[in-house]
């Protein structure tokens, strides 16, 4: 059976129909025709795209680059990807901005050439990509905190362990040891086991409960293993409801910011008992955690060494949310995460 040629009118209406963004340019970067995604996807009507150049599509501090690489296609025209180890964006009508992926192709006419551009949004695409790498960014961040809390257990922790058993020994043999010797060595072996304390809880802090994946349930197994360490009365209080789950990227974040502010409560704040409080309104999720210890004043800069707050601030600014603290001395402190959705 030979096959027959699609009638132009079909063809047409395939073309003006397609899901992609779909244009026609000449020699000087004009537009000669553009289809119904175009105008979708763009905001212009096709009245309004064909005529201009396809440069005002392009935000402006890459339309020299464009330009560039247009020029260069037209000297060695192919069906090719535009730029393909490039980050490619478009310019909505309005000026906001998006990602995109571009094919070119020649179109050989009498008149001349014209290049076929066909343009696909992959904004979403671009973002589940980020979202993956962050995932696997942060889970590389967890196998190096496991490993160093490894070490320090099995390795560094021993040996003082060992050397306290030592002196310990040394102080119990030793008769002929003076008033003044002993007592200076009873203060050694002290100091030695608040460095063999210290040494603990850092080791707790890099090796956390596991995320399950279900941040509620997660969030109280953190807690429950906080009060059995630090003796700090704990509570969790749920206020999600039955509204959507907070997707896996989120939820971990959620998590990782109750884990570090867990971790400043039991370091600094000498309190008895602390509130960790989930909820989500309009899409926000908020996570509070609330103390009754010895507050300080947010304004004044943290002492050397001081990371906490400094870590909790960086990390939900790269969940894309904010940080608020409130505090004042004698008062406890309450340190709240706004995530907004994305």
């Amino acid at each position: 059976m030979t096959s027959q040629p699609l009638p132009a009118s079909l063809f047409q209406a395939l073309v003006h129909f397609a899901p992609d963004c779909f244009f026609v340019v000449d020699a000087d970067g004009v537009i000669v025709f553009a289809n119904a995604q175009a105008e979708t996807l763009l905001g212009y009507s096709r009245e309004e795209l064909v005529g201009t150049s396809i440069e005002n599509l392009v935000p402006e501090r890459f339309r020299g680059g464009h330009t560039d690489l247009r020029g260069g296609y037209w000297h060695a025209p192919r069906a090719r990807p535009m730029g393909s180890r490039l980050a490619l964006k478009a310019l909505r009508r309005g000026g906001s901005e998006f990602d995109v992926e571009i094919s070119l192709a020649p179109v050989y006419r009498d008149e001349g050439m014209l290049v076929s551009v066909t343009v696909r949004d992959v904004s979403e695409q671009r973002q589940m990509e980020e979202e993956r790498r962050r995932l696997l960014a942060i889970a590389e961040i967890e196998r190096e905190r496991n490993r160093i809390a490894g070490d320090l257990h099995d390795g560094v922790m021993q040996a003082m362990y060992g050397v306290g058993l030592s002196l310990t020994n040394v102080l119990l043999t030793a008769p002929q040891l003076s008033t003044e010797e002993k007592a200076a060595l009873e203060a050694t072996i002290r100091q030695l086991n608040t460095a063999i304390e210290d040494v603990r809880r850092y080791v707790q802090d890099l090796h956390p409960v596991d995320f399950s994946g279900d941040l509620p349930t997660s969030l109280e197994s953190l807690l429950s293993l906080f009060e059995t360490m630090s003796g700090i009365r704990s509570t969790f209080e749920n206020k999600l409801g039955d509204g959507p789950s907070l997707d896996p990227t989120r939820a971990f974040q959620v998590y990782l910011l109750a884990r570090e502010a867990l971790s400043n409560v039991r370091r600094h704040a000498d309190a008895s008992t602390v509130t960790v409080t989930l909820s989500e309104e309009g899409g926000t999720t908020s996570l509070c955690v609330s103390d009754n210890g010895v507050g300080f004043d947010p304004a004044v800069p943290a002492p050397d060494g001081h990371f906490g707050l400094r870590n909790m601030r960086s990390r939900a600014e790269e969940a894309g949310g904010q940080l608020d603290i409130r505090s004042a001395p004698g008062e406890g402190t309450e340190v709240r995460v706004l995530l907004p959705p994305r």
